[in-house]
């Protein structure tokens, strides 16, 4: 996929860095050779970008030509889309919610799911947070009517009755002492013990 001639080609006609809003241009990472659309302005800045190792960190595609400027390693993505990807399991649910609707992601080809929530909330870090907000928002009504429903079951299992059952109370009747007790039995036995 490399070729030298194409360095050459590339360094002899860099783009030019003027372009109108919807001008993209190709890059390609060195690390796992993963092409990406960026808008061509920010060219420059990002072939300057280098990875830990010092090395470039991005090779820009010749539009004309299609040759690298440097070498890639073979790209071999994964199949999760980004969550504002139509092809998302979570597009149904983003276009439901106030602000969302209609924005639209390219990327399909992410390795994992951790990694379209990670490019959801790095790339599209405004949305990404309306969304969590809109899915706790859900999750706590949800839990709320979980809660109301159990708590409709449970005064229902108890024949509607809100208030206590009046059972009755014996109370000791030796001057001072404020024990009760649920029989009368009980409040004998407890009668005939000595009282402090």
């Amino acid at each position: 996929m490399f070729d030298a001639g194409g360095v050459a080609q590339y360094a002899a006609n860099k783009p030019t860095l003027k372009s109108s809003e919807g001008d993209k241009v190709t890059i390609v990472s060195t690390i796992d050779g993963e092409p990406r659309q960026i808008p061509s302005l920010m060219l420059a800045k990002t072939l300057k970008k280098k990875r830990p190792d010092g090395k470039a960190a991005f090779a820009f595609v010749d539009p004309e030509t299609g040759l690298l400027n440097r070498a890639v390693p073979e790209f071999v993505g994964g199949t999760v889309p980004c969550w504002f990807n139509p092809k998302s399991e979570k597009w149904d649910a983003l276009q439901a919610i106030a602000g969302l609707k209609g924005f639209q992601c390219d990327s399909v080809s992410l390795a994992s799911a951790f990694d379209a929530e990670m490019h959801a909330k790095n790339r599209h870090s405004r949305r990404y947070g309306v969304a969590m907000d809109a899915f706790a928002r859900k999750e706590r009504e949800e839990d709320r009517s979980i809660q109301k429903a159990s708590i409709d079951a449970m005064l229902k299992m108890a024949g509607g009755n809100q208030t206590a059952p009046n059972f009755p109370v014996f109370t000791c009747r030796t001057e001072g002492c404020s024990r009760f007790f649920d029989s009368e039995q009980g409040r004998t036995i407890h009668e005939g013990k000595p009282h402090n």
